[in-house]
């Protein structure tokens, strides 16, 4: 038997403990199967030091479990109650301007603090023990939305792990000093020790990057710690929920976990997709979509506004068609006081179903008609777009390109652009076997020794792989310098094409003409190469009189491959011209789909399934030889699936 979850965090803290029932009578109503609990409650478990109460969440999972509603139990180490922050308030986190977190909201205090470390440690120890073997619980979620903001806490416990991070990195002061060029500025250590934080001055950015990293190192200790005590007494699924940050190795993160956790508030579809097709490789399980929006988000005032008619229902199915298990809300019921007070729920303060609910039950009840098969059928793409958490930290200790607005860098701009061509790629870092891809996408992929990725997909290419280098690709080592006798790591070794220029170019002073003779706009960058024994696809036409006939994009045959170089961004329609033509040569699946059309491949043992959605929120068709069968309304189609804004199809092909 199949299940797909659905819920809401559900905090009974907050409220009288004679809700409960109506509260569970409203769940059911909803086809709701799961909630997650207890992540703030830390005070209320332990009131005082060594005091500790858990009878109330005994009566909340049993109620839970008789009404056949599955727990996701949260470790509450987010929220430390105030009797901890008086006790040690060296624990909260330093400030990059010496001051201290105060008492007042959640992840205040220092992951590499030992009291906090100790205490987190106690309280989760005490929580596994008193739940672990409780049949209510099917899973576990530690801490919430771990990472670090900005700098980061800087008190005396980070700068001793940093320290030794570079100590294990580099070996010693000498080799830091060479690998980061600190004879610039007189920048020049004397110990390891000596290296401060990346505040208060200009700094290196490369101290930049390394403290990024060692900041995240601590996290995943954290989290890691809490999930060796969980495994003593519990055989549930441990996760953690995270934001999308790619500031962490997620890899690294979910490694020792069983389920990858993801929340998210976002409005744009499209994005969180390309988020779940991310995730879903780093989880041993089908991954959980453990926050979202069941109408809008907010704090003290709302952060978005109505959604159209079918958002919500499509942002409820979006992690089942890509390969996930469950769609928790974000919140059951809005606060009465406090934080978030204006956050959407499922039910108002008042206990009243909010304007979505209709859309909730509609997925809800598909879900029953699909949950004893779907799971069965994998998600599968013989297209790959890489993203990097190192590339991501790299560019947000360098900020490299103003004309880049965060840190996905050109990723998900080339994952919107790829569903537009018909290809739904998986998202991949640069562990990730390589051999499942005809063809595979690296825009903004500063670096390549991560994971020794560039001898790996070199060897993929020669062996009939299709690679598309996207701009700025190769262009840093893995700490973040450039090389010194190339503009690339091995780029030019490989393609035998020699770089002439690399131009930044954001007022339009470059226009480029295509094989067919149409003259194309780029963007941002030009990486402009010399002639070369290699197929010209983009090449200056108006510019400086310096660079007119270089380059901007070629294809070279390599091996049993190619190697589709692009140095700049062209305009939407001459990239998907190029990405279609990569794809022929790569003989991917490429669908005859609309603008907002993403179509999912799920492949089981002995057959396959397509998931048709709408999620870029307006009508489209999936065009199509032969015919496919709805699998939910047992509709035939012919020839086309028509859908409008926020709709979708399971179908099979006939």
């Amino acid at each position: 038997m199949g299940r797909i979850l659905i819920g809401a965090n559900y905090y009974p803290e907050d409220w009288d403990e004679s809700l409960i029932d109506s509260d569970i009578e409203k769940m059911k109503e909803c086809g709701f199967n799961v909630v997650r609990i207890a992540e703030f409650s830390w005070k209320k478990m332990e009131p005082t030091e060594g005091v500790y109460c858990f009878d109330w969440l005994h009566r909340v999972v049993d109620k839970m479990r008789e009404a056949k509603i599955g727990v996701i139990m949260g470790t509450p180490t987010a929220t430390p109650p105030h009797w901890f922050v008086k006790k040690y308030p060296e624990a909260l986190m330093l400030n990059p301007d010496g001051t201290r977190k105060s008492h007042g909201g959640r992840r205040h205090c220092c992951s590499n603090n030992p009291d906090y470390l100790r205490y987190s440690a106690n309280i989760v120890e005490r929580l596994a023990k008193e739940f672990g073997k409780d049949e209510g619980i099917i899973g576990w979620q530690i801490d919430n939305e771990i990472y670090h903001h900005g700098a980061g806490c800087c008190c005396e416990y980070c700068m001793i792990e940093f320290h030794k991070h570079l100590a294990g990195k580099y070996g010693d002061v000498e080799s830091v000093n060479r690998e980061w060029n600190l004879n610039l500025f007189s920048q020049v250590y004397d110990s390891i020790e000596d290296i401060p934080a990346p505040i208060n001055a200009w700094h290196n950015p490369h101290i930049r990057l390394e403290w990024n990293l060692s900041h995240s190192d601590g996290h995943k200790k954290f989290v890691h710690m809490q999930a060796d005590i969980i495994r003593k007494y519990s055989s549930a699924p441990i996760g953690t929920d995270t934001m999308p940050l790619n500031g962490f190795n997620y890899r690294e993160l979910n490694g020792p976990l069983d389920v990858a956790q993801f929340n998210h508030y976002n409005t744009d579809l499209v994005s969180v997709a390309m988020w779940m097709d991310y995730m879903r490789h780093f989880s041993k399980l089908p991954f959980w979509s453990t926050e979202t929006q069941a109408t809008w988000n907010g704090s003290t005032k709302p952060g978005h506004s109505l959604k159209a008619e079918g958002f919500i229902y499509m942002n409820t199915w979006l992690p089942i068609m890509l390969g996930g298990e469950a769609n928790l809300y974000w919140l059951w019921r809005t606060h009465w006081a406090g934080h978030e007070l204006m956050h959407g729920a499922v039910l108002d303060t008042f206990g009243r179903y909010t304007y979505a609910n209709g859309e909730i039950r509609k997925a809800s009840s598909e879900f029953d008609k699909v949950k004893d098969f779907i799971a069965d059928y994998k998600v599968k793409s013989d297209s790959a777009l890489l993203f990097s958490s190192l590339n991501w930290n790299i560019n947000l200790s360098q900020d490299i390109n103003g004309s880049i607005e965060n840190n996905h860098g050109f990723v998900e701009k080339f994952y919107k652009s790829l569903l537009s061509a018909g290809i739904h790629p998986d998202v991949i870092d640069t562990a990730e076997p390589l051999d499942a891809y005809r063809v595979v996408f690296t825009p903004t992929a500063y670096t390549l020794e991560e994971n020794n990725f560039s001898e790996r997909i070199f060897d993929w290419v020669k062996n009939g792989g299709v690679w598309v280098v996207g701009p700025m690709t190769d262009i840093r080592t893995s700490v973040g310098t450039k090389y010194k006798t190339s503009p690339y790591g091995s780029l030019e070794n490989i393609t035998d094409a020699r770089l002439a220029y690399i131009l930044p170019d954001d007022e339009g002073r470059i226009t480029l003409e295509n094989e067919d003779g149409q003259s194309i706009q780029g963007s941002a960058i030009y990486e402009l190469f010399e002639e070369g024994d290699f197929e010209p696809l983009l090449t200056v036409k108006n510019g400086h009189s310096a660079i007119l006939g270089k380059h901007a994009a070629f294809i070279k045959k390599v091996g049993k491959g190619y190697i589709v170089m692009l140095g700049t961004v062209p305009e939407e329609k001459e990239l998907l011209r190029i990405i279609k033509k990569a794809a022929f040569i790569a003989n991917v699946c490429v669908y005859d789909v609309d603008d907002g059309i993403m179509l999912t491949r799920r492949v089981s043992e002995s057959d396959t399934l397509y998931i048709v959605a709408s999620i870029g929120g307006k009508a489209g068709e999936f065009r199509f030889d032969g015919e496919y069968k709805d699998l939910i309304s047992g509709d035939i189609y012919k020839k086309t699936i028509k859908l409008n804004p926020y709709e979708l199809r399971i179908v099979r092909s006939m």
